[in-house]
């Protein structure tokens, strides 16, 4: 088994630069712990933010922020696509793409309505049911979770 490491002093500056560096310059969490000076490793930011939940607050918006660049980034190369390059830029607005849609779904995910009807589009009738939503996206969840509240609430 390794050995642990020294123990990391973790403070409010080492956050700030992290927070700062996502949010305001679009780098992920990976290349800040890589390569900037004094930073901590990537998994003492996890165990950070399994701790702390205002730093999972400002991590989230950070994340949020990431996918505007990505973003902003995509109609830069769109805007530079020639003939020649097109097949190339292509595949990068692919990549940003996707990965503006993990980083922020709700914006730039796609999109998906999930409507149940019962028989001939006709109403639900409530029954025990056991539904097994674990193959399903947040969004999708989240459209289940509302109909059937929807359904069961009194009229």
């Amino acid at each position: 088994m390794a050995k642990p490491g020294p123990k990391f002093d973790w403070t409010a500056e080492v956050e700030d630069h992290i927070i700062g560096q996502m949010g305001n310059h679009g780098r992920s969490l990976k290349v800040i712990c890589r390569d900037d000076p004094g930073m901590p490793c990537l998994m003492t930011v996890m165990r950070q933010l399994d701790k702390d939940p205002a730093f999972v607050t400002r991590y989230a918006r950070a994340r949020e922020m990431m996918a505007e660049h990505a973003a902003s980034d995509m109609m830069e190369v769109a805007a530079r696509s020639t003939a020649e390059s097109a097949p190339a830029d292509r595949v990068k607005l692919m990549a940003m793409q996707w990965y503006a849609s993990k980083l922020r779904p709700r914006v730039y995910g796609v999109e998906s309505k999930t409507t149940i009807t019962g028989p001939n589009d006709g109403p639900i009738q409530i029954a025990a049911v056991t539904v097994d939503a674990t193959d399903l996206g947040e969004d999708q969840r989240d459209a289940l979770r509302a109909a059937l509240l929807a359904a069961a609430a009194p009229k």
